[in-house]
């Protein structure tokens, strides 16, 4: 019996063509471009995130550094500051201002 379980999660599971092509699929990629008042700074790196609500999570954990930065430099970040989470198409996916994550904080 343990036998033909241990067969079973081999075949079904582990070697699956569903699970072996969910592994091999690459995670998305995002780019954090900086909005100011000034313009955009553009982010030509970018982080594989899993999906677009972890690349939120992301933007908003970084948030209160970058407004510290800001805040150091003289900026105010609660004016026309925000990150904009672009995909690998460049298409703009979400906007997170920083007023509104720091206001929660």
């Amino acid at each position: 019996m343990a036998k033909q379980i241990v067969d079973f999660l081999f075949t079904h599971v582990i070697c699956s063509p569903c699970r072996i092509r969910y592994l091999a699929l690459p995670m998305p990629h995002f780019y954090f471009d900086l909005r100011t008042p000034e313009g955009r700074q553009h982010d030509d790196i970018g982080l594989a995130l899993a999906d677009v609500e972890t690349a939120y999570l992301e933007a908003y954990r970084a948030v209160p550094g970058v407004a510290a930065e800001l805040m150091r430099d003289g900026a105010d970040p609660f004016l026309n500051h925000s990150f904009e989470i672009r995909d690998a198409q460049n298409r703009l996916l979400i906007e997170v201002p920083f007023w509104e994550a720091l206001e929660q904080r």
